[in-house]
């Protein structure tokens, strides 16, 4: 995912990311990985410790609990940053992919190489030339939008491309 969709997400959650492009931001986690690199790699040789397994229960007995208690400080403010989430907030409709559609004249829309048709509702007969959204849940489920408020939909089943071909051919008089 793109910053961009991420940006959509992270609006609509109501979280304002400060991003770390300067030089001196940049500079505080690449020292952070040179100290990893250098001083972790230099004690794995120190203990003797050749494979991964050795390496993984070093840095997580020894080294970064000895790292955290050397750089760790206490935060100026004690409160928790983290807010609950508010009550009826659709998580799964936040963090879904969305594109706009144009509904055709014969009420279907195309997604991703299918044909879906928007039903009608009681409020409203056609959705025709309307822009409409389609989400794409992280499950892979597909919700069509309106205005906020979700459609109800069918998926076309698609032909297959060799009965399509030989019904034209029969029209043309071609075989194939």
């Amino acid at each position: 995912m793109g910053r961009l969709k991420l940006k959509r997400a992270w609006d609509e959650l109501g979280i304002n990311v400060i991003f770390a492009d300067s030089p001196q931001a940049k500079g505080r986690i690449e020292r952070l990985w040179e100290t990893f690199q250098d001083r972790l790699i230099s004690e794995l040789r120190l203990e003797g410790i050749s494979n991964l397994e050795g390496a993984n229960e070093y840095l997580h007995s020894v080294f970064l609990s000895k790292h955290n208690r050397k750089f760790t400080r206490k935060p100026t403010l004690e409160e928790v940053a983290y807010k609950p989430i508010p009550e009826g907030m659709d998580l799964d409709r936040i963090f879904s992919l969305k594109e706009m559609r144009q509904v055709h004249g014969d009420h279907t829309i195309s997604y991703k190489g299918r044909k879906y048709e928007i039903l009608p509702t009681k409020t409203r007969f056609s959705f025709a030339k309307a822009y409409i959204e389609v989400d794409k849940y992280l499950d892979g489920s597909i919700h069509i939008f309106y205005q906020g408020k979700e459609l109800k939909y069918r998926a076309i089943p698609m032909l297959e491309k060799r009965y399509i071909s030989s019904k034209v051919s029969a029209l043309v008089g071609v075989e194939v």
